[in-house]
């Protein structure tokens, strides 16, 4: 204890401490980490919209690394993209089910130059990536999908392209 009655830490105690916040801290990024690279069961009754007018989409998806990744772009034409909520989602005919996947927004100018209109679809860009120890074989079994709900649309957009031998579209 010092003059005016302050006791110091113990320097074991303190470093202890330490040592269990960043164990706390990494214990929590790999837990997001693993969420946010599952794909998710989607129910398809919650979107009850039917393909909108004038919905274009591009993708590519590639089997490598372990990993299943599309690519590409999804968009109305003639709309802004105020507000941006994409998913890739897969269809399973065969078991009726659908997964969405995790799914991030990408800046992708190819729309804006391939629909032409004056609009700016540069938000329309997007990334999905999942395991693919996460998705039943052969790939091939899957219908790629949209869980479209930009502007406030409400839509699960069948396109009638199924992953095609190692997951290439």
């Amino acid at each position: 204890m010092t003059a005016n009655g302050f006791v110091p830490a113990r320097k074991k105690w303190v470093w202890i401490g330490l040592a269990a916040l960043v164990a706390a801290v990494l214990l929590f990024a790999m837990a997001l980490r693993t969420t946010t690279r599952s794909a998710t069961g989607l129910n398809p009754a919650a979107y009850t919209e039917e393909t909108p007018e004038g919905f274009h989409y591009a993708v590519t998806a590639s089997a490598a690394g372990g990993a299943l990744t599309v690519t590409g772009w999804a968009c109305i034409e003639g709309e802004r993209m105020l507000t941006v909520d994409n998913w890739v989602v897969l269809y399973d005919p065969a078991r009726d089910t659908y997964l969405r996947l995790p799914t991030t927004a990408e800046v992708n100018e190819a729309p804006t130059a391939l629909i032409n209109d004056g609009l700016v679809y540069g938000r329309a860009g997007l990334t999905a990536i999942v395991p693919v120890s996460q998705l039943e074989v052969p790939l091939s079994r899957y219908e790629l999908c949209f869980a479209y709900a930009s502007n406030g649309h409400n839509a699960l957009i069948h396109t009638g392209e199924f992953l095609a031998g190692e997951g290439i579209l």
